[in-house]
């Protein structure tokens, strides 16, 4: 069996392992960025990027993305008053000035709402400006990525920048709400 086989397998073997909704966000991950990728190479003229620089760039802004989908994904663990007034009265544990009513918040929990405030606030007040600093970042990275000056590496400079950074943040949004929910979850269950 060569190494590669040996690679696959230990794949194969460690998405087994663990559950369906893991093994599907990581296949939909790949897929996205394999899928993107393949649409720069298929449809740039032959000789006219440099397709390596592209995946670099490609791959940094997906990053970038997923960090900012991952700072919109963290859960926020606010138990529900009323739902908790009425378990204890069917339980017949509701006591005077009960303390289980306040939410129970995190570090994390706090930073993210913070900074997703000022993410918000700030991409809201310069969404005017949104497509020129798009357009300006792509004119900067096609003078990396073309091999031969044109006006279609600016264009495919900024197809990567939308492409990649909306599909890393909905990447980093769904991974957070999905697997990191349920790592905290389950150490939370564990801390209890």
């Amino acid at each position: 069996m060569t190494g590669f086989q040996k690679f696959i397998n230990s794949v194969l073997n460690s998405f087994r392992s663990v559950g369906p909704i893991y093994t599907w966000v990581t296949v939909w991950i790949i897929f996205g960025n394999v899928l993107g990728l393949f649409v720069i190479n298929h449809f740039s003229p032959t000789g006219n990027i440099d397709f390596g620089q592209v995946a670099i760039w490609a791959l940094a802004i997906f990053l970038l993305g997923a960090v900012i989908g991952i700072l919109f994904g963290v859960p926020k663990n606010v138990s529900s008053p009323v739902t908790n007034v009425v378990t204890q009265m069917n339980a017949g544990t509701l006591e005077q000035g009960n303390s289980s009513l306040k939410s129970s918040t995190t570090n994390l929990t706090e930073i993210s709402d913070w900074l997703t405030k000022i993410v918000l606030g700030a991409g809201l007040v310069q969404l005017k400006e949104m497509p020129h600093f798009i357009l300006k970042v792509a004119d900067k990275m096609a003078l990396g990525v073309s091999l031969k000056s044109s006006y279609y590496s600016t264009s495919l400079c900024a197809a990567v920048i939308i492409y990649y950074l909306c599909f890393g943040l909905l990447c980093g949004y769904f991974a957070m709400r999905t697997i990191f929910t349920e790592i905290f979850n389950s150490q939370e269950a564990k801390a209890q």
